[in-house]
């Protein structure tokens, strides 16, 4: 039996024919960038059937992120159903590669971007049952794009759980340019399930944040985000914190965010 009926793999490969529509409208960096895309992916279907997958994770991420990119930016002819499909493969890549590396929190993370769409379904299924941490304290993740994620991260604090905010916006040329960014940080007692966030400076219309740390289940640890309000919450254009966050590591970087 294949590793593609085994693991539920077909690596992803958009080809150099697939850009040769509309060559002259596309900037050059686009194409420079989208020509790496069929190189990135072998290397990563290479370093995968040898059993390296800490390298075919390095391979993959960056496949899911370009991907992504181009399919946005040049376009293979095919129609959006076709192009998520595609673009579903490579982030099972990712989470395959997680997966065998016994990273079973980051792999679910990206089986579930397309949930419904094969071959997630069979992945999913394969993962093991997620233990519930001890406490809250870890780092949660929603998917940004272009192979970027924001983080929410809740650490021990003097008078509870301190949780700091990193978003991202990805736009249209974001693999290239980079991306819009906002962030807060706020604090929470230990014994709540709900942390709130408010942002009313320099006459601007009041934005409102909560946080909600869901029950724990097989299928992980979450928080729901729900941010109200108009204002842009002093993020980048185009940054939105809601949404829902899952649990990816227990473990947080020791060094907060300047802006706290």
């Amino acid at each position: 039996m294949s590793l593609q009926r085994i693991f539920g793999m077909a690596f992803a490969s958009l080809g150099l024919m697939a850009y040769a529509q509309a060559q002259d409208e596309i900037p050059a960096g686009v194409k420079e960038e989208c020509a790496q895309l069929p190189a990135v992916t072998q290397q990563g279907d290479k370093w995968y059937r040898a059993g390296q997958y800490r390298k075919a994770l390095d391979a993959f991420q960056k496949q899911a992120g370009l991907m992504s990119f181009c399919l946005s930016n040049m376009g293979d002819g095919s129609d959006d159903a076709a192009k998520t499909k595609r673009l579903n493969v490579a982030y099972n890549n990712v989470g395959l590669s997680h997966a065998k590396q016994g990273d079973y929190r980051w792999a679910r993370a990206w089986y579930e971007l397309h949930a419904d769409i094969a071959p997630s379904p069979f992945n999913l299924q394969r993962l093991p049952a997620i233990k519930p941490s001890r406490d809250k304290r870890g780092q949660y993740v929603r998917y940004a794009g272009q192979g970027q994620w924001n983080y929410l991260t809740v650490r021990d604090g003097n008078k509870g759980y301190d949780l700091d905010f990193e978003g991202l916006r990805m736009g249209l040329m974001g693999w290239l340019y980079g991306p819009n960014m906002g962030n807060f940080s706020t604090r929470m007692a230990k014994n709540s399930q709900t942390a709130h966030y408010r942002y009313d400076e320099n006459g601007a219309e009041p934005c409102d944040i909560s946080m909600t740390f869901l029950p724990a289940n097989a299928q992980g640890e979450r928080i729901k985000v729900e941010q109200k309000g108009n204002s842009s919450c002093g993020f980048g254009h185009g940054v939105y914190a809601d949404g829902t966050y899952l649990k990816i590591s227990d473990s947080v970087p020791k060094e907060r965010p300047e802006t706290y």
